[in-house]
C-alpha cells in the first residue's frame, strides 16, 4: 500500500505540541543519528547558499591550507542543496583524498546522506559502514568499554593482533584519553537546535553523545560560516583543543571566531577571550589572517601598533592576496580604523597589480574606495574615486552573481553622493525585496542615513530609524538606530523643526492622495506580475483605462528600480489624460523627482497639484470623484480590495453618475465581493446592457446565466465572432471570453477559439499564454494524446521565456504537464525540487505545496509525504482556494480507513488546530 511505502522509505513531518516533529522510517534512522552537515541544521536559503559558495571559491586552498578538506565537505553539501548532485559528489571525493583517520568521519557521513538523497541506497549503505568502521577505530567515551565490560579469554588479542609502533594513530589521527564525565550536559546545551524533532524507537538523544574532537573541529568551523552561530563554534573549539590542545589551526580558527563574534564592540573582545586572542596569534605567528585581525584588536584597546610592524606584515599579505585567508580585508580594515585610507587605497592597488584576475582583491579594493569616499570630507577631489569605486563594485557584481545586500547598499551610497536619482532608484529596488528580518533592519538603518545626508530628509530619516529600531533582531543596526533617533531628541525639538523646514517637501507630499501614498506595497514576485498584466492590456487605445494604466505602471517600474522606464509611463500617463484625471499624475510626478534627487522638478509638479485643485474643488475631506475611481480601480488592480474599491466607486458616482465606466466597474467590485453571487444578475445585465462595449462584464453575466441552467452558447459564439473582428481590443476581451467557453460552452471550442485568436496575432505573447491555459485546461480534463502533452509542455517553455519575471504558475502547469508525459517524469521531479528551493511569498508557496501535493499523490504514489505538503498549504494563513482545496482532502484523509491509522491520527489532531480564516 501506498501508505506503507511511505513509512518505510519517507520522512514525514508532524506537527505535536505545536513543534514540527519528524516520523523517520527504519531506514534512515543512521542517517539521523550522524554527525555531519545534513543533520546540523544549517541554513536552507537559497541566496545564503549561493552566497556562501563565493566565499568558499574565494578561498582558494592549496594543499597547505589545513582547512582544505572542510572546504571541499562544506562546499559538496551546498551544491547538494543547490540542486547540483554531481559537482557535490565531486567536492565531496576531493575532500575524501585530502582528509585522514578521524577526520573522514564527517565526510564519509556526508556521502552517506548525498547516495540516500540520490536514490541509491546500496552506496549509502556503504559509506554507513564506513562510517561504522571509523566509529570503531576512533572510539569516543560512549563506545569505549567500561570496567565491567573485560573482554572474556576468548575475545583477548593474540600476539599478532596488537598494534606495531608504525601501526599506532598519531595525535592527529587519534583522540587523546581524557575524562569525559562533563561533556554529556555540554553537548546537549551546545548542539543547535534542528528546524525538526526526531521521533525515535529508542530514548537516547544523539546530541547528547560525546564526539571526536575532530568532528567539533569540523562543526565549529562549518559554523564560523554562518553569522549567528559565531560564539556556538567558539565553544566547540575549545571542546575539541580540551582533547587535543596542540592543534594550532583550531586554536586560531577559534580567536578568529571569537573576534568576528565582537567585531561590533567598541572595545574588542571581552577580557576573558582576549587571552586565548593573544596564546592564538603567539603560537600561530605565520597566520596573516589572525595576525592582521589582532591588529584592529589591539587598536580597539587603546594600544600603539608601531608602522613597521604594519609595514612588514603587508607585502606577505599582498603575496597571497588572492585568497581571503590571506588576511587582506582585515589588514584593510585596521587601515580604516586608524584612519590612513590613502594608505589602505595604494596597499589596495598593489594587490590589484598583482593580481589583476581575482575577484576577491577587487571587492577589498571596492570596499577601501567606498570608505575613502564616505568617511573623508574632501568632496571637490572625490569625483575620480567616487568613479573608481563605482567602476569597481558594478565589476564585483559581475564576478559575484549573487552578491551580499551590503554590496548592493554600498554602490547606492556612492551614487548618493553624485548621482541621487540612480541612488533613490536603487533603494527603492531594495525596498520592494523580500528579505530576512536582520536583513530589512540593515537596510533601513543604511536608508535613514541616505535620506539624511544624501536628500536632507529628516522626517523620513526618522521614520527609517524608528523601523530598524523596531525590528525584533539585536544587531549594531538596531543600536546604531537608536543612537540616532536619541541624538536628535537631544538636539531638541527646535533644531529638528529648523531642520524639517529646510525640507518642507516631505510634508507636502505626504498629504498627495496618489499610488506613492496609496499604501500598495507588494512583494517584488506580485509587482512583476501586476506589471506584466498591465503590459499586456496597452496595445487597446479604446481602453477607457488607458491613462490609470499607465500610472500604475510607472509606479510599479519605480518599485522595480527602473526609473527611466517610470518616467516614460508616467509622461504617457500625461498625455492620455485630462483635467481633473491628471491630478493623481501630477502627484506620483512630483513623488517620482523627489525620490529622484530632483527637488526642483517636484516643487515644480506641487504647483500644478495645487493649481489643478484651485480649478476643480472640493469640499474639505472629500475627494475628487477621478481620484476616488482611480484609487478604486488601483485597488482592484494591486490589492484585488473588491469591497474597498466598490465603496469607492460609489463615492465616485455620488458625484458623476452618468460615468458608464465607472458604473460597469462598480457593479464588478460589488459581484467579486460578494463571490459571484447570483443575487447581483440583475445588476450585471444592466450594467452590461449600458456598456455594450465591455465584454468582461457580458462573459461574467452569461456565466451566471449558465450557472442558473440559461443556454448561453449561442450568444457566447457571437461575442467569439466580435472579438476576432477586432484584433487590437484581444487583450482586453479575450481571457474572460474564453474562461466563459471553459464553463459554459467546451474546453475544446476555447482551445479552438483561442488557437484563431493567435493566427491573428501570432506575435502576441498574451495569446500565446492563453492558448497555453486552454491546453493546461485540456489535459487536466481527461485522457491526452501524447502529441498534445508534448505540444503543450513547448509551448509553456515558450511563453515562460517570454514572462521572465512573473512565470511561477505557468512553471507549476510545466511540472504538471510533464508529469503526463511519456518519460518526463524526472522533469517534473526536478522542476518542482527547484520550485520548492525558492524564496516564495506566501501566496505563492500556498499554491506550489497544494499543487506538489496532489503531483506526490496522484503521479508518485506517495500518500504520506502528499499528506505533509496538504497540511502545509494549509498551515499558510492565506484565503485560498488551495488552502479551502487542501483542508478538504486532509478531511477525506482522516475519513479513509485505509489509510495508516498513525497518518489520520496526525491529520486529525492538525485539522484540530488549524484555525479558519
Amino acid at each position: 500500500m501506498a501508505s506503507g511505502r511511505c513509512s518505510e522509505e519517507r520522512r514525514a513531518k508532524a506537527i505535536i505540541d505545536g513543534k514540527v516533529v519528524t516520523r523517520v522510517p527504519p531506514s534512515e534512522l543512521h542517517l539521523e543519528a550522524l554527525q555531519c552537515h545534513f543533520t546540523w541544521g544549517l541554513s536552507s536559503n537559497h541566496v545564503t547558499l549561493l552566497q556562501l559558495r563565493d566565499k568558499l571559491l574565494d578561498i582558494c586552498p592549496d594543499e597547505s591550507n589545513p582547512w582544505r578538506g572542510h572546504i571541499y565537505n562544506l562546499l559538496g553539501f551546498l551544491q547538494t542543496r543547490l540542486g547540483h548532485a554531481d559537482e557535490a559528489l565531486s567536492h565531496f571525493s576531493a575532500a575524501s583524498e585530502a582528509l585522514r583517520g578521524p577526520e573522514l568521519l564527517v565526510n564519509y557521513s556526508d556521502l552517506a546522506w548525498l547516495h540516500y538523497e540520490r536514490g541509491e541506497h546500496d552506496r549509502s549503505q556503504e559509506y554507513l559502514r564506513r562510517v561504522e568502521e571509523l566509529s570503531r577505530e576512533y572510539p569516543t567515551e560512549r563506545d569505549r568499554p567500561t570496567e565491567g565490560d573485560h573482554p572474556t579469554e576468548g575475545d583477548q588479542p593474540t600476539e599478532g593482533d596488537h598494534p606495531t609502533e608504525g601501526d599506532r594513530p598519531t595525535a592527529r589521527d587519534r583522540p587523546t584519553e581524557r575524562d569525559r564525565s562533563t561533556e554529556t550536559k555540554r553537548d546537549h546545551s551546545l548542539e543547535r537546535d534542528r528546524p525538526t524533532l526526531t521521533e525515535r524507537d529508542h530514548s537516547t538523544d544523539p546530541s547528547e553523545y560525546p564526539l571526536l574532537p575532530e568532528v567539533l573541529a569540523e562543526k565549529a568551523w562549518t559554523l564560523m560560516n554562518f553569522d549567528p552561530q559565531k560564539l556556538v563554534a567558539a565553544e566547540l573549539f575549545e571542546r575539541a583543543l580540551e582533547e587535543q590542545p596542540e592543534r594550532v589551526e583550531w586554536r586560531s580558527s577559534q580567536a578568529i571566531a571569537l573576534m568576528s563574534a565582537h567585531k561590533h564592540r567598541p572595545t574588542g573582545v571581552p577580557p576573558e577571550a582576549l587571552l586565548k586572542v593573544q596564546r592564538a596569534h603567539e603560537e600561530d605567528p605565520g597566520n596573516m589572517y589572525l595576525s592582521a585581525e589582532y591588529l584592529s584588536q589591539r587598536v580597539k584597546r587603546g594600544e600603539q601598533v608601531e608602522e613597521e610592524e604594519v609595514a612588514a606584515l603587508m607585502p606577505r599579505i599582498i603575496e597571497r592576496a588572492h585568497s581571503s585567508y590571506s588576511g587582506l580585508k582585515p589588514a584593510l580594515l585596521y587601515y580604516r580604523q586608524t584612519k590612513a585610507l590613502d594608505v589602505a587605497i595604494v596597499w589596495a592597488e598593489e594587490a590589484l597589480e598583482k593580481h589583476p584576475d581575482s575577484r576577491y582583491v577587487k571587492c577589498c579594493a571596492a570596499l577601501c574606495y567606498k570608505w575613502r569616499i564616505r568617511f573623508q570630507k574632501d568632496k571637490p577631489s572625490k569625483r575620480h574615486l567616487v568613479e573608481k569605486g563605482v567602476a569597481l563594485l558594478e565589476e564585483m557584481f559581475l564576478l559575484y552573481p549573487y552578491p551580499a545586500l551590503v554590496k548592493e547598499i554600498d554602490l547606492a551610497d556612492l551614487y548618493g553622493t553624485y548621482d541621487r536619482a540612480k541612488a533613490g532608484e536603487m533603494y527603492q529596488k531594495l525596498l520592494q525585496r523580500r528579505l530576512e528580518p536582520h536583513e530589512t533592519q540593515m537596510l533601513y538603518n543604511r536608508y535613514a542615513k541616505h535620506l539624511q545626508h544624501d536628500l536632507s530628509d529628516i522626517p523620513r530619516c526618522l521614520e527609517y530609524h524608528r523601523k530598524a529600531a523596531l525590528i525584533d533582531h539585536d544587531s549594531f543596526f538596531k543600536d546604531n538606530s537608536v543612537k540616532a533617533i536619541e541624538s536628535f531628541k537631544k538636539r531638541g525639538r527646535d533644531s529638528i523643526q529648523a531642520e524639517i523646514q529646510q525640507s518642507p517637501l516631505s510634508a507636502h507630499l505626504e498629504a498627495l492622495q496618489c499610488h506613492f501614498t496609496w499604501e500598495l506595497k507588494r512583494s517584488r514576485e506580485l509587482l512583476f506580475s501586476i506589471r506584466d498584466r498591465l503590459q499586456d492590456l496597452l496595445p487597446d487605445e479604446s481602453n477607457p483605462w488607458r491613462g490609470h494604466i499607465y500610472n500604475l505602471l510607472g509606479f510599479l517600474q519605480t518599485r522595480l528600480g527602473c526609473s527611466d522606464e517610470a518616467l516614460s509611463l508616467f509622461s504617457s500617463a500625461s498625455e492620455a489624460l485630462r483635467g481633473p484625471a491628471l491630478l493623481v499624475n501630477y502627484s506620483d510626478l512630483a513623488w517620482f523627482h523627489y525620490e529622484r534627487g530632483e527637488p526642483v522638478l517636484s516643487q515644480d509638479y506641487l504647483q500644478r497639484v495645487e493649481e489643478l485643485s484651485r480649478e476643480y474643488p472640493t469640499e474639505r475631506d472629500q475627494l475628487l470623484p477621478e481620484v476616488y475611481a482611480e484609487k478604486a480601480w488601483t485597488q482592484m488592480e494591486v490589492w484585488r480590495n473588491n469591497d474597498l474599491a466598490a465603496r469607492l466607486f460609489q463615492k465616485a458616482l455620488e458625484e458623476e453618475d452618468e460615468r458608464v465606466e465607472w458604473c460597469s466597474a462598480h457593479v464588478l467590485a460589488s459581484f467579486y465581493a460578494r463571490n459571484k453571487s447570483s443575487d447581483l444578475l440583475e445588476q450585471l445585465r444592466h450594467a452590461s446592457e449600458r456598456d455594450p462595449e465591455n465584454l468582461l462584464l457580458r462573459a461574467e453575466y452569461l456565466e451566471l446565466c449558465a450557472r442558473s441552467g440559461q443556454e448561453v452558447v449561442p450568444e457566447a459564439e457571437a461575442l467569439a465572432a466580435k472579438v476576432l473582428q477586432r484584433p487590437d481590443r484581444m487583450h482586453r476581451h479575450m481571457k474572460p471570453l474564453l474562461e466563459l467557453y471553459h464553463r459554459a460552452v467546451s474546453v475544446q471550442a476555447a482551445v479552438d477559439l483561442a488557437a484563431k485568436a493567435l493566427d491573428k496575432r501570432p506575435d502576441s505573447r498574451f495569446l500565446k499564454a492563453c492558448l497555453a491555459m486552454c491546453y493546461t485546461w485540456r489535459i487536466q480534463r481527461g485522457p491526452a494524446s501524447q502529441e498534445l502533452i508534448k505540444s503543450t509542455a513547448a509551448l509553456l517553455q515558450e511563453v515562460i521565456s517570454l514572462y521572465p519575471d512573473s512565470c511561477f504558475k505557468m512553471e507549476i502547469d510545466l511540472a504538471n504537464v510533464y508529469s503526463q508525459y511519456n518519460h518526463s517524469l524526472a522533469d517534473a521531479k526536478l522542476l518542482y525540487s527547484e520550485l520548492l528551493r525558492r524564496d516564495l511569498e506566501p501566496t505563492s508557496k500556498q499554491i506550489l505545496y497544494n499543487s506538489y501535493a496532489k503531483f506526490l499523490y496522484f503521479q508518485m504514489n506517495d500518500l504520506y509525504t502528499s499528506t505533509q505538503y496538504h497540511m502545509m498549504a494549509a498551515e499558510i494563513p492565506v484565503k485560498s482556494y488551495c488552502r479551502s482545496n487542501s483542508i478538504k482532502t486532509l478531511q477525506k484523509i482522516k475519513t479513509r480507513r485505509v489509510c495508516d491509522p498513525r497518518l489520520r491520527a496526525q491529520v486529525n489532531d492538525f485539522l484540530l488546530r488549524t484555525p479558519k480564516i
